[in-house]
């Protein structure tokens, strides 16, 4: 089937990328894609937020081979490079320099010179591009505009497909977003013919998601803060008079989709990149990736761009499924609340319940426990508690809240926030009731496969779609 191929741009495109991963994990699907292939474009090499998450979407890449055309992990998350060369594109130029050297200031004639003294302050020139663009893009517009010179992304052409198409995740309110997206959409609709797939590229479907600010950072006033919040509104109403101009229509994005919180911000610490750069993560992340899915899954050929936003239909500081409109709920609440049971079985109950007939009759033991496999779900399971945790942060202005993730062994299945189990006097309960589902479903057809990776995958994909449905009322 068809490539999705994402292009995340800067840290928002590197969250967002989270989040998206975090869904697939869950379950969530695309309907007409089975492959996505993500790219992460930022001249910050050391970026926090990436490197903190490299881990764990190549633990879900180990996990995906195993896993099922449908539920948990399913769909390919694949290298766009090649296996382990990451998932960062190298552009021709090298940006860990400062701005003036990266235009050779030095060696210009004195018209070039004064040419760039007027388009580009002293700051700006002396700016240090190995921690991205920070705010200026002005500065990132010029730097990247190479993509075509890449031998990265001609690689990647190389791989392009009809058929295939392609999204791409940018804030608007920063440098490297603001600036990296119309180059991207430039490039891609006005390639040199002699380029691999040109004629394909130009043509093929591209959807985008615009994140509009939804927070501000500390000034401090104890120093000169390289990038200012206060500039945000105003850089946003610049930027989309350029992307009203210059991107939109049949040589532009076919779907473009705002995201954003002007009416509950969050107030991050102001740092330049690099490794202090490591923000939680917010609803806003989630609901870009949403973006994506909805454009997967909706697109239809048109000729001209088709613009969406996001609204929620209350104005709530706290988000659980109850307080979202009827497409998010539907797409969201079953998987992730079975993955959040999966998760917390294997965080609070897994190694008491290794007698059970499910585990005995399949090979699932301590040495189980132990494997690769089993450490990479993990990987996966934690950090998707760790993503809620950070989501439902008091900081983030607005939270997404829709579990009680705390251990709580007597209310296991108390644990969606505004949607009360299904109780009953009679029979089992918490995680007795949990062990019953998965004993009842390990010699289901379907279930019982040899391979004991796929059929653990299998199994609690199964039992926890059951216990959703008994005892949340969730289908």
């Amino acid at each position: 089937m068809a490539k999705l191929f994402l292009f995340g741009i800067g840290g928002t495109g590197v969250r967002t990328l989270r989040a998206l991963t975090m869904l697939f994990a869950s379950g969530v699907k695309l309907k007409n894609f089975d492959e996505v292939v993500p790219v992460i474009i930022d001249p910050d090499t050391q970026l926090a937020d990436l490197h903190r998450f490299l881990p764990v979407i190549q633990a879900y890449q180990r996990v995906q081979k195993k896993a099922d055309e449908n539920g948990f992990f399913s769909t390919k998350i694949s290298d766009p490079f090649g296996a382990g060369k990451g998932f960062l594109l190298q552009l021709d130029r090298r940006t860990n320099v400062r701005f003036d050297e990266y235009m050779n200031f030095n060696q210009l004639d004195p018209v070039n010179k004064a040419l760039m003294n007027l388009l580009f302050s002293k700051k700006n020139q002396q700016s240090d591009m190995s921690v991205g663009f920070k705010g200026n893009p002005n500065v990132g517009s010029v730097v990247l505009d190479q993509f075509e010179s890449s031998d990265d992304f001609r690689n990647l052409a190389q791989r392009f497909n009809q058929g295939d198409a392609i999204f791409i995740v940018s804030s608007i309110f920063g440098g490297t977003g603001a600036s990296g997206f119309p180059a991207l959409v430039r490039t891609l609709r006005k390639l040199d013919n002699n380029f691999p797939n040109a004629a394909v590229l130009k043509q093929a479907p591209i959807g985008a998601v615009t994140v509009l600010p939804y927070f501000n950072l500390t000034q401090d006033g104890t120093r000169t803060d390289t990038i200012d919040s206060t500039t945000f509104i105003s850089k946003t109403k610049a930027a989309l008079r350029y992307y009203e101009r210059n991107i939109a229509g049949a040589s532009g994005v076919n779907m473009l989709y705002y995201v954003g919180d002007y009416s509950k911000m969050a107030t991050f610490e102001n740092h330049d990149g690099g490794n202090a750069q490591r923000n939680r993560a917010h609803m806003i992340e989630l609901l870009a990736a949403l973006s994506l899915i909805n454009f997967a899954n909706t697109y239809q050929g048109v000729s001209q761009t088709i613009y969406k936003e996001f609204s929620l239909p209350e104005d709530e500081a706290v988000v659980d499924f109850t307080k979202l409109g009827p497409w998010t709920k539907e797409t969201l609440c079953r998987p992730m609340t079975c993955f959040a049971l999966f998760s917390k079985y294997l965080n609070e109950q897994i190694k008491d319940s290794l007698n059970q007939l499910w585990a005995t009759a399949h090979s699932i033991d301590y040495n189980f426990t132990s494997s690769n496999f089993y450490q990479d779900v993990l990987q996966v399971s934690s950090d998707y508690r760790e993503w809620l945790n950070e989501m439902s942060d008091s900081g983030n202005g607005r939270k997404f809240e829709p579990f009680d993730m705390a251990i709580n062994k007597n209310n296991v299945f108390g644990l969606v926030k505004g949607m009360p189990e299904q109780t009953s006097i009679f029979g089992k309960k918490n995680y007795s009731l949990f062990d019953d589902r998965l004993n009842g479903k390990q010699n289901n057809s379907e279930v019982n496969v040899p391979d004991t990776d796929k059929y653990f995958l299998k199994l609690f994909d199964a039992a926890t779609r059951k216990l959703a449905r008994e005892r949340l009322n969730i289908r």
